[in-house]
């Protein structure tokens, strides 16, 4: 046996002697351009762990915490995200993309006049409170145990899909 494979083996049977019995919560800070399933993989491999799983796929381009289960605390995800979320976001007025999001092609170009800060919280006022929310079709939000966004790649596809709809509250911005 080489000595690199040799001291691999060591470094997997140190692991799963540390990590083997390892139940419990990390909320990871998801960095920008990767997967909520590539986080997953890889606490899979630090850990060395069988059971991994999140809270809920942040898209690619999204960052933030991704609340991760490991082991026997995988089941108790849901518990923790019940109840509210803070979320920060920025946009860029007159842009509208295919996918409606930053990904996407540009569809349409608006030129618009200046808006100033205080222009944007009375603006915002018109958002707070509860209403019902189109989730996008270029989502990772299943149906029929497929991603949205994998029916929406599929434009000759006879399977026609109407996203869900859902209560949203937002409290303040």
């Amino acid at each position: 046996m080489s000595q690199s494979r040799s001291l691999t083996n060591k470094v997997k049977f140190m692991r799963n002697l540390l990590y083997s019995d390892f139940n419990g919560l990390i909320n990871l800070d998801k960095p920008l351009g990767v997967t909520s399933a590539d986080c997953v993989r890889f606490v899979k491999r630090i850990l060395g762990a069988n059971k991994v799983g999140h809270g809920g796929t942040l898209d690619p381009f999204a960052t933030g915490v991704l609340p991760i289960g490991v082991g026997k605390a995988t089941k108790e995800l849901q518990n923790y995200l019940e109840g509210s979320k803070n979320y920060k976001g920025a946009f860029r007025q007159g842009y509208l993309t295919d996918t409606l999001d930053c990904e996407g092609k540009l569809v349409d170009l608006q030129t618009s006049k200046h808006v100033n800060i205080d222009e944007l919280k009375l603006l915002a006022k018109h958002f707070l409170g509860t209403y019902e929310q189109q989730t996008p079709i270029f989502s990772a939000r299943k149906v029929n145990g497929k991603k949205l966004y994998e029916y929406a790649r599929k434009a000759n596809s006879s399977v026609q899909i109407k996203p869900p709809v859902r209560a949203v509250e937002i409290f303040q911005f």
